[in-house]
């Protein structure tokens, strides 16, 4: 997955065949999926467009720029009447995902089409293409040459899953490596002014996520709008990176102390349990901790078959006995 796509050149298309270079596009397959393209057609180019576009509003976000945000401000939704077949709509999915959005002929045959025939798949790969050109609104949307199926190749693309996870890796990469003698509850970093103490003492809790920057764990979980397809969540070709993307998201969490959130998400996240404990013992709320470890002993054991770990019978022990 990727946001850089390969070049005319790179598919051997001919001078009269090139892409409009720079042509705006926006894909969306975080949540409800969409396709936001630039609404004038560039000068010279024939586009077929199948269905006027819906005006779409730039929204403001942290982090976005006003380059970006005026960027965003000249596309326009394409509309669902646009995508006549839900096949051509799959096909920009696929390609979307898939790293340069590009990908041989055969893997996209079998991802849509896995129990036909390749002489009857093959004709409706080219009739997925067109619907998929006239949704978009360019001749050169979806380029099949050779055994190669490509998107927007030269358009400008951004895909907004590529942008959460780079925005993910991005924070990653900028873990800081603890140093001698850290790795005790004394040394543990804090998030959001709670001792985040939940990466040691037990081994089922244990992550490097605490070293994360802050900072940048919380601006890319912004990023990610929701799950990955939720209306193909049985496609096969969809659960990697959906679960790829997910695990990411949860991390993101994590490392910005983003633990109400965590829970919604994973409800049986024990350092999500044991933060919100810890935070509300810190402020004197013993009857809110208690009950904290009361969710994470019911979660654990209906989803898992499992007790809470020693970190959260020490801290329920250590509350019980400051209540009495």
């Amino acid at each position: 997955m990727a946001t850089t796509g390969t070049t005319p050149r790179d598919l051997g298309l001919a001078a009269g065949e090139r892409t409009a270079p720079g042509r705006a596009v926006e894909i969306r397959l975080l949540g409800e999926f969409g396709v936001l393209v630039a609404a004038a057609p560039v000068a010279g180019r024939s586009e077929v467009v199948s269905a006027p576009l819906e005006p779409r509003a730039a929204v403001a976000a942290p982090g976005v720029t006003a380059q970006e945000a005026a960027r965003r401000g000249r596309l326009v939704l394409v509309p669902e009447t646009a995508w006549c077949r839900r096949h051509a709509m799959s096909l920009v999915k696929l390609l979307a995902l898939a790293p340069m959005r590009r990908l041989h002929r055969e893997v996209v045959l079998d991802a849509l089409w896995p129990e036909l025939p390749l002489a009857e798949v093959v004709p409706r790969l080219h009739k997925c293409a067109h619907y998929a050109r006239r949704a978009l609104g360019g001749a050169g949307a979806v380029v099949l040459r050779g055994n190669v199926v490509a998107l927007c190749p030269g358009w400008d693309v951004t895909v907004d899953a590529e942008v959460f996870r780079r925005a993910g890796m991005r924070a990653l990469a900028g873990l800081a490596r603890p140093g001698p003698g850290v790795g005790g509850p004394s040394a543990a970093a804090t998030v959001g002014g709670d001792t985040d103490w939940a990466g040691s003492m037990s081994g089922r809790v244990v992550s490097l996520d605490r070293w994360v920057d802050k900072a940048s764990a919380a601006r890319a979980a912004d990023a990610y709008r929701g799950p990955l397809l939720p209306e193909d969540a049985h496609e096969p070709w969809t659960e990697p990176d959906r679960d790829q993307l997910r695990q990411l998201y949860l991390r993101m969490l994590r490392a910005a102390g983003r633990w109400e959130r965590l829970l919604l998400e994973d409800p049986a996240d024990e350092r999500a349990h044991l933060a919100i404990m810890r935070r509300h013992a810190a402020r004197g709320e013993r009857v809110e901790a208690l009950r904290q470890f009361d969710r994470l002993a019911a979660v654990l054991h209906r989803e898992l078959g499992a007790t809470p770990c020693e970190d959260a019978l020490t801290l329920r022990a250590a509350v019980l006995g400051v209540s009495a």
